[in-house]
C-alpha cells in the first residue's frame, strides 16, 4: 500500500502538488490574466482557493483572457467606426503613423476600462 503524505492544508499529496505546479507552467500570461489572478487572490480568496483545488484556475484564466481579448477587439473596432477623428485620419492623414498609434492607444485605454469593470473585477 502506497502511503500518501499531505504537504499542505488543502489535503493534496506530493504528487498532486507536483501536478498542480506543472499545470501552472501552462498558465496563460498577459495583463488581463495577471489582473484577474491578483483580484481573485486578494478580493475573492475563497473562490481563488476553490478554483485551485478543483484544478479549474487555468481554464478560468484562459476564459477570462479570451473574453477580454475579444471584447477589446470589438470595442476598438466600434470606436474606430464611430470616431470622426479616426475617419479624418484615414481620409487625410493615411500615412501619419504617430496619429494612428495615438488614436489606437486612446481606443485601447477606453476598452481596457470597460474590460476591467465588466470582466476582470467582478
Amino acid at each position: 500500500m502506497e502511503m500518501k503524505v499531505n504537504f499542505d492544508t488543502t489535503g493534496l499529496t506530493e504528487e498532486e502538488i507536483l501536478e498542480k505546479i506543472e499545470e501552472r507552467k501552462q498558465m496563460p500570461i498577459g495583463k488581463y490574466v495577471a489582473y484577474r489572478k491578483n483580484y481573485l487572490r486578494e478580493v475573492k480568496p475563497e473562490y481563488y482557493a476553490e478554483l485551485i483545488a478543483s484544478g479549474e484556475l487555468i481554464n478560468h484564466l484562459w476564459d477570462i483572457s479570451d473574453q477580454a481579448d475579444a471584447m477589446k477587439n470589438l470595442l476598438v473596432e466600434q470606436q474606430k467606426a464611430n470616431s470622426p477623428e479616426w475617419k479624418e485620419m484615414e481620409e487625410l492623414y493615411r500615412d501619419d503613423f504617430i496619429r494612428r498609434v495615438r488614436l489606437l492607444e486612446q481606443f485601447g485605454a477606453v476598452a481596457d476600462e470597460v474590460i476591467y469593470k465588466e470582466i476582470i473585477y467582478v
